[in-house]
């Protein structure tokens, strides 16, 4: 136990042990990012900031953020939902207990992301703790036990009163969680102090309440996720690398208005003023030198798209351009963008333009646990291309159903031939009647065991055959091309359960 203990605590040490207080935003570099301002549910606002970040893509390349890196501040694009992640979650578990170990560490790990895009509140705590429970089960399992321990430092270091349930999981798992918790007392720590500008709101790490803001605690040292949430608002997502004393002044007032969806987007009014205020807290959350802000405005009874390029350090438009809106239609944009950006040429848009079918797409969503976020080309290409990759997963969890409910239903035919030899037993060779009343109490029970038996086989059979051709027809739709990201059916099959 000693040696465990040690190879433990330099695991735990080395995954705590971080240098910086908190995760500076990249380098900027010259990068530049598309934020729309105004009514951030207006779908023409929406497709007119993406066919900007579009156009600049195209000039700037890497140089412009893409629309998942701009929504990071707010937590990112929409993911899987808590039900989808949850199914992926027992997927992961029936791979596990297939002894498909290589399949449950992949499922498991690649739904981990998604985990911290779900809303706040107890329910994302449950999965966040009870994915890296089932991994670290998994990891412990094959001979990876560091692995596994770093996994529940990740919770112990936000909740050191976690403790995991003693009828799913086995001791081994419970032992090495108590093992973790008692070298938390000789980690290093670091303060943390978390302040908001209305004095109000609760301060969540790694998805848990750790308490009221004002907030301040010596925490283990390592990687948190710190969000501060009041009532509907929450503010940034902040990446911190604990490993001094930090403390960090949350503008949730402001910060709650930056949206993921919508461009992204910020609430605002027409007030130049209100913006100019809000692009350096929104520039400096993602590390960029510029923004282009474009918003939707009427002017003289008619509707106009305008973009602007801010220039940051100076807290000023360098550029300002804005095209006419005809109804609901945006107009094309390209050389809106590159007037913004190098003030040659005329906005207006040429007779032949015509509005790239990519400012039209819906906004992207990472619809499986294990898709990447795609760039502005590749997420072009994808909508052509990009099949649904659920299927086999739940293959697989058809398949394992199938062999446990063969399992059954083959435990229950033999256990009816035994009732019926039993019962036979009990006939009297001469005449083949019962010796007493007893015996005939006792074999009119057996019979009527065998018979229930006899139709829990039958059900389960058909129930293994069902599940068996179910997953067939899974993997075969898996390899099959899906529909785009254009508007063709989609269907969403649900499988819940545990095997």
């Amino acid at each position: 136990m000693g040696e465990i203990k040690l190879l433990l605590l330099s695991v735990l040490v080395a995954a705590s042990g971080a240098s910086a207080a908190q995760a500076a935003p990249p380098p900027s570099s010259g990068k530049l990012a598309v934020v729309a301002f105004g009514e951030c549910s207006d779908p023409g606002l929406t497709l007119a900031t993406r066919s900007v970040r579009h156009a600049l893509t195209r000039s700037l390349g890497a140089k412009t953020l893409s629309e998942e890196a701009t929504a990071a501040p707010a937590g990112g694009l929409p993911g899987p939902s808590l039900d989808e992640l949850r199914r992926i979650l027992e997927v992961g578990k029936t791979h596990f207990l297939n002894l498909s170990h290589e399949e449950a560490e992949s499922t498991l790990r690649a739904s981990l992301p998604d985990i911290d895009r779900l809303p706040l509140g107890p329910q994302r705590w449950e999965a966040f703790w009870e994915t890296r429970a089932w991994l670290a089960r998994v990891l412990q399992h094959a001979g990876k036990r560091g692995k596994a321990t770093e996994l529940f430092l990740q919770v112990l270091r936000v909740n050191e009163e976690f403790a995991l349930d003693r009828v799913e999981f086995p001791p081994s798992s419970r032992e090495l969680v108590e093992t973790t918790r008692s070298l938390l007392p000789g980690l290093p720590r670091s303060r943390l102090a978390v302040t908001t500008s209305s004095g109000k709101g609760q301060v969540y790490l790694n998805g848990f309440s750790v308490g009221p803001a004002p907030f301040q605690k010596k925490l283990i040292n390592g990687e948190y996720s710190l969000v501060v949430a009041d009532g509907p608002k929450r503010s940034f997502v902040r990446r911190l690398t604990l490993g001094q004393e930090t403390a960090i002044t949350v503008d949730l007032d402001r910060e709650s208005r930056f949206s993921a969806e919508g461009g992204p987007c910020f609430r605002s009014g027409p007030d130049r003023s209100e913006r100019l205020q809000a692009v350096p807290l929104i520039a400096a959350s993602l590390g960029v030198e510029q923004l282009v802000v474009v918003r939707v405005e009427r002017l003289g009874g008619e509707d106009y798209v305008a973009a602007a390029l801010v220039e940051v350090a100076k807290g000023r438009e360098v550029r300002e351009a804005r095209v006419r809106r005809e109804g609901l239609r945006v107009p094309p944009l390209a050389r809106l963008a590159q007037f913004v950006l190098t003030g040659e040429g005329s906005p207006d848009p040429l007779p032949e333009d015509e509005v790239p079918d990519e400012a039209l797409l819906p906004p992207p969503k990472l619809a499986s646990a294990t898709s990447a976020p795609a760039e502005p080309d590749q997420a072009i290409k994808s909508s052509e291309s990009g099949g649904m990759k659920w299927q086999r997963p739940v293959a697989y969890a058809l398949w394992g159903a199938a062999l446990v409910l063969g399992g059954v239903g083959i435990y229950e035919h033999v256990h009816t031939n035994d009732l019926e030899a039993e019962a036979g037993a009990l006939v009297t060779e001469k005449g083949g009647g019962l010796a007493s009343m007893e015996a005939k109490a006792r074999y009119d029970e057996l019979l009527g065991s065998a018979e229930s038996a006899r139709s829990a086989r039958t059900g389960l059979l058909v129930g293994a055959a069902a599940a068996a051709l179910g997953g067939g027809a899974f993997f075969a739709w898996s390899v099959l091309p899906g529909t785009d990201a254009t508007g063709g059916t989609q269907v969403t099959v649900s499988l819940a359960g545990r095997f």
